[in-house]
């Protein structure tokens, strides 16, 4: 009975211990668990930190490509801008090379004319002279048949013929009149919302086929209109060149002390007397704030003159 009382004493150690060992096992169990959940954690987030990575240097390659690209878009338009520029200054040499032959051909021109203008008057003295002598030779013969008949009455009578042939000698050589070709005259244009616009013409004195027309701007509201711009456009057969106006604001009429905004345009009408002048007109302007645009065509100028 003893060794049986010894032997069941052993026996409940050997379950204490048993118990205790599979305490201890549960609970190592239980710490390799927490363990694999961490290091399975830790593995997804280095997963999602290598996928950064490598989404992260795909976008770096990508953006490098970019920038590659990008500067060999720089490249070429830096060249082709290059290439406008040296073609902008070769223009810019013909332009030039141009402008100094037409200032040239303008000057021989000139110089022609004052030459033509020079001969036109030494013909005119000359033909002045002629008509003189013409005169005196037809009044030396009249008084020498005078003489010859011997009679005062057919003397005065032949002295009125060669007054009339002397007459008739200055009309057929004298050279007609010319026009007076300086005269200024002046056509209206038109008159919108208080701008109204007339041109004063005048011919040029060397050639008939040219006028001077200066637009002459009148301000009628009693305020300033500001932003001018006229646009003139004229046929086919006439050549035109427009200048800058004096001023793009048109002032109110304050009397003799108003200062005048004028425009100069030459024309050459190349088939004056067959066809006349005639100017279509594009104007805009701002009259207390509010743009104005008004077009009208101009055709009161003088048949056979401009």
């Amino acid at each position: 009975s003893n060794e049986l009382a010894e032997h069941q004493s052993r026996m409940k150690v050997a379950e204490n211990s048993i118990g205790s060992l599979s305490a201890q096992l549960n609970s190592v169990q239980m710490e390799r668990d927490k363990l694999n959940e961490e290091i399975t954690m830790r593995l997804d987030e280095m997963i999602k930190q290598k996928e950064l990575e490598i989404g992260m240097a795909q976008q770096i390659e990508s953006l490098t490509s970019e920038v590659e690209h990008g500067n060999e878009n720089v490249t070429a338009i830096r060249a082709e801008l290059n290439r406008a520029n040296l073609a902008a200054s070769q223009m810019q040499e013909q332009l030039n090379i141009k402008v100094k032959t037409l200032e040239s051909c303008l000057l021989e021109s000139k110089e022609s004319i004052a030459v033509k203008v020079t001969e036109i008057e030494s013909l005119q003295k000359e033909l002045d002279t002629f008509q003189k002598s013409a005169a005196g030779v037809i009044m030396n013969r009249d008084l020498l048949w005078v003489r010859q008949s011997g009679s005062l009455v057919a003397g005065a009578k032949k002295a009125d013929i060669a007054n009339s042939d002397a007459s008739f000698l200055e009309e057929i050589f004298s050279v007609p009149p010319t026009e007076n070709l300086s005269s200024e005259i002046t056509v209206h244009g038109f008159s919108h919302q208080g701008l109204s616009v007339d041109f004063k013409c005048t011919k040029d004195v060397l050639d008939r086929q040219t006028s001077v027309i200066v637009a002459k701007f009148t301000n009628t509201t009693d305020a300033p209109l500001e932003r001018l711009h006229l646009q003139v456009a004229v046929p086919k057969y006439v050549t035109m060149e427009m200048k800058p106006p004096t001023s793009s604001t048109v002032p109110v009429m304050m009397g003799s002390s108003t200062v005048e905004v004028t425009q100069t345009i030459r024309v050459t009408n190349t088939m004056m007397g067959t066809k006349n002048l005639r100017l279509k007109l594009n104007v805009s302007f701002a009259s207390k704030g509010m743009k104005v645009e008004h077009m009208a065509t101009c055709s009161g100028f003088p048949p056979g003159q401009f």
